[in-house]
């Protein structure tokens, strides 16, 4: 206005009303702050994240890292609707829901550009686990592979070991009966 006190009613509410406005864009300025600083956050754990790839505590440290992102990004989502909401709640019912909900779209498309970054984040992570952990699983499995081998080739060789024990035993009880049968035959002739 021009520095003068407000005449009227309207005056008064209007001044108001911009002041809101400017409280509002404050806290709008503050998101696209912290927006690089939280970005930020987002390159220095994938920074740790790439030097970690090949430590046995990967997935611990990958669930430590997001946690930390997402709590961060809990704080800053809970700061920022505050300060929205303090702004809009002080402001005149009357035509401020239009302000209020640009001020929520414009928090939902930073919100949601961030988890986009923390999912696309997440999901370069894990696939570079899981590149870092292929060749031990295949060795893995290459090892269980021989140990099965190994096993098979061990009952095979107890099993044609009892049989051969089997076939001696009944050849022994054959001969034996046949001697028996000799000699009783001897004995009784």
């Amino acid at each position: 206005m021009s520095g003068k006190p407000p005449s009227t009613a309207l005056e008064a509410l209007t001044s108001e009303m911009l002041g809101d406005i400017g409280r509002l864009h404050d806290s709008l300025e503050q998101l696209k702050r912290d927006v690089p600083a939280m970005s930020k956050q987002i390159e220095e754990f994938l920074a740790k994240l790439s030097n970690g790839l090949n430590s046995p505590t990967l997935e611990r440290f990958i669930n430590a890292r997001i946690s930390e992102i997402y709590t961060t990004a809990r704080l800053a989502r809970r700061d920022v609707v505050n300060d929205v909401e303090t702004a809009v709640s002080k402001a005149v019912t009357d035509g401020w829901f239009s302000v209020r909900k640009r001020g929520e779209q414009l928090f939902d498309i930073a919100a949601s550009e961030f988890r986009k970054n923390i999912d696309d984040a997440t999901k370069a992570a894990a696939e570079q686990a899981a590149v870092a952990l292929a060749p031990v699983l295949t060795s893995l499995n290459l090892e269980i592979e021989e140990l099965r081998k190994t096993e098979r080739a061990r009952r095979r060789h107890y099993q044609e070991h009892w049989i051969g024990c089997a076939t001696a035993c009944v050849c022994v009880g054959v001969v034996s009966g046949a001697l028996a049968c000799i000699l009783m035959r001897g004995i009784l002739s």
